[in-house]
């Protein structure tokens, strides 16, 4: 059989086929072209997206680590000022230790000296009180 159209009906037949699976094809190929540039705006879209979420974490990231940073020198902060405060306090124990021994021994004295006292005006009204 021959594969050639042989009338010129038969021609146009063919040729009217030809045209519409040129047609089809190019109804296909502008879909396919119109998908691809969809899905690459979507991708772009994506793309442009995920950089952003990037740019956040390295910013997220830089701020942790800065606050780390600064939670780090207040805590080196405080454990000085805690370090301070207690050698003060250890000189404040000091120095009230020293106080309570001196108020002890002057208190001794003090009672030394009462007792002594007593002791002297006892002996005076006895002295008194033979000489009435």
């Amino acid at each position: 059989k021959d594969p050639y159209p042989r009338t010129q009906q038969d021609w146009e037949k063919h040729l009217d086929l030809i045209g519409q699976l040129v047609s089809i094809h190019d109804h296909d190929v502008n879909t396919f072209e119109n998908e691809i540039t969809e899905s690459q705006c979507i991708i772009l879209r994506y793309c442009q997206e995920l950089d952003k979420e990037q740019q956040n974490t390295r910013k997220a990231k830089a701020e942790l680590k800065r606050l780390r940073k600064d939670a780090l020198q207040r805590q080196l902060e405080h454990l000085q000022r805690t370090e301070e405060l207690t050698k003060e306090i250890q000189i404040l124990q000091e120095r009230h230790a020293a106080f309570e021994e001196e108020h002890r021994r002057r208190s001794a004295e003090y009672q030394r000296q009462i007792d002594l006292l007593l002791r002297a005006i006892t002996a005076y009204r006895k002295y008194r009180t033979k000489q009435i």
